[in-house]
């Protein structure tokens, strides 16, 4: 018998994002009227929870590239560098909150990974960018590809599976 060339792999560990723990002071962004307080809250460089509707959160980030645009017009290297570099400083100022491994807006993604990523941890705050990267991890896992005649309304795959061994 040969000896087996190849060591074991170490373990592969994922990389999440690093919960912001739920006592940390925010500034509620939940409709249109909160809107200027919660900018100048970010401008200042605190925290704002999304609240209400996960589009909220989506509102906010437009906001900040409106306002960013303004203040970097340019084109050039520089200008554009400066522009990515502090919408990501804002954006990651911008917090949804996570409970039971839920997200606390309504209409918001189902994201899977956080009952895997977060298992001790089930209330906790984490940056809308992180979240939306999160969702999009969980979008490019392929899904199991179904036969023809197990996507019958209320057939089983258990039906098609015996139906055969009879």
């Amino acid at each position: 018998m040969l000896p087996c060339l190849h060591e074991p792999s170490p373990p592969l560990y994922p990389t999440r994002p690093e919960p912001i723990s739920s006592a940390v002071e925010t500034t509620p962004y939940g409709n249109e009227e909160d809107m200027p307080a919660a900018f100048d809250a970010l401008l200042a460089g605190g925290y704002v929870l999304v609240e209400g509707l996960y589009s909220n959160g989506l509102s906010m980030l437009y906001a900040i590239q409106a306002h960013l645009r303004q203040k970097h017009p340019g084109q050039s290297f520089p200008e554009q560098r400066a522009y990515r570099t502090e919408f990501r400083q804002l954006s990651n100022l911008v917090l949804l909150q996570v409970h039971d491994h839920q997200l606390l807006v309504n209409k918001a993604p189902q994201i899977g990974w956080l009952e895997k990523l977060y298992p001790e941890t089930e209330d906790f705050l984490l940056s809308f960018p992180q979240i939306q990267g999160l969702e999009q991890r969980l979008a490019m896992v392929p899904k199991r590809r179904q036969h023809p005649r197990d996507q019958k309304q209320g057939a089983s795959v258990l039906r098609g599976v015996f139906s055969h061994a009879v």
